[in-house]
């Protein structure tokens, strides 16, 4: 009798003390900073939007099946999987392609209660988009834009409701080595095709800026502002600003191209490969950006190009990127948001479900179900 009381005792005493350090826990203070990468391992080519207070981020995924991971944060730096934008193989097919090729650069945008995801599917299509009024999906059957040139594509309206749409070519004569150009084009979604003359917004910020790509253009205080790639997405990689104060006629450098980069950090810094950015304004009005970045480990990048967050301030129009630094940083002070953090996914996976989780994902399409969740196996 005696031992049975003590146990009682014991376990009754362990539970207040789990329940207080619980207690404490949850009632400390938010955390002040938060560390880069915010989606670490392989999440190239980050694009994100904003609805009310909700953030939607997506990143390439290649020949990865179910395709175009799709995540959700309240706070821009906790990020929790909800879904994907290619579940079904009638959307796309990947069998056949190479493992390089398939989905890339996404862009997700948000408009009249309707999400859009436009991508490119290297060697198994070319540009399309797929609509959904939920972003944890089902998303819609993949629209093919047929004359749509190339690669990297994204979307914006106007304020005149029109969408655009603008892109990356390569095919014309080439004043140098590596010249892209950047195009614009008006979107008609009704008909589900490009419309009106296509036009020719910028070479790059110099007479020798090589591989313009990934070009985003948003609306700012009256007067439009491109950001692009440039450099390749390797060492040289960058993001460039121009502007313009029409949407359709060529856009003007910024003075301080590139507006952000490691390239000039040297080859040893340990967050290398900068660009490809896309950016996103609070519900408080302040800016932020999401881009890719290479973490260098005795030499090697064995996590591939991840995505990262920095803050961004407007000075007579150009973006300066995480001013007084201009580089990212691996810890930095948060954003102006409610901190809410998301369910940790835990290490191991019993397989005990109706259906698999999120995370996991196979090369290529399947062509049959080749597992079973019968009894956790």
């Amino acid at each position: 009798m005696f031992k049975n009381c003590f146990l009682k005792y014991v376990k009754n005493f362990l539970t207040v003390v789990i329940l207080f350090i619980c207690s404490f826990s949850n009632g400390q203070d938010p955390p002040k900073k938060f560390q880069n990468p915010i989606l670490p391992g392989f999440n190239p080519d980050p694009s994100i939007c904003r609805v009310g207070d909700d953030y939607y981020l997506v990143t390439s995924s290649f020949s990865w099946y179910p395709g175009i991971p799709i995540y959700h944060s309240k706070d821009l730096v906790n990020w929790e999987l909800i879904g994907h934008g290619i579940t079904r193989p009638e959307q796309l097919n990947f069998n056949g392609i190479k493992d390089k090729n398939g989905i890339w650069a996404v862009t997700i945008r948000y408009h009249n209660g309707l999400f859009y995801l436009i991508t490119t599917c290297s060697d198994c299509g070319g540009n399309f988009y797929i609509t959904a009024k939920n972003p944890a999906g089902q998303w819609s059957d993949s629209v093919w834009l047929k004359d749509a040139a190339r690669i990297d594509p994204s979307l914006m309206w106007d304020d005149n409701d029109k969408c655009y749409y603008s892109g990356n070519s390569w095919d014309f004569k080439k004043s140098w080595a590596g010249q892209c150009a950047i195009w614009a084009q008006e979107l008609d979604l009704k008909q589900q095709k490009l419309v009106g003359e296509k036009k020719i917004l910028t070479y790059g910020y110099a007479n020798n800026a090589g591989y313009a790509e990934s070009p985003h253009i948003y609306k700012i205080n009256g007067d439009y502002l491109l950001i692009a790639a440039e450099g390749g997405t390797d060492m040289y990689h960058s993001i460039t600003a121009h502007h313009s104060s029409s949407i359709l006629e060529p856009f003007k450098a910024d003075k301080i191209n590139p507006v952000l980069s490691h390239r000039q950090l040297g080859k040893d810094y340990p967050i290398q490969a900068v660009g490809h950015g896309d950016l996103v304004q609070t519900q408080n009005g302040d800016w932020w950006a999401v881009v890719l970045g290479k973490r260098l480990v005795d030499e090697q990048i064995p996590l591939s190009q991840e995505t990262f967050l920095c803050k961004v301030n407007f000075e007579n129009d150009t973006p300066i990127f995480n001013p007084g630094y201009g580089k990212f940083l691996l810890e930095q002070e948060r954003p102006n948001l409610p901190w809410t953090p998301v369910k940790i996914e835990p290490f191991r996976d019993e397989f005990n479900s109706d259906s698999l989780a999120l995370k996991w994902h196979t090369v290529r399409t399947p062509k049959e179900k080749w597992y079973s969740l019968d009894k956790g196996f």
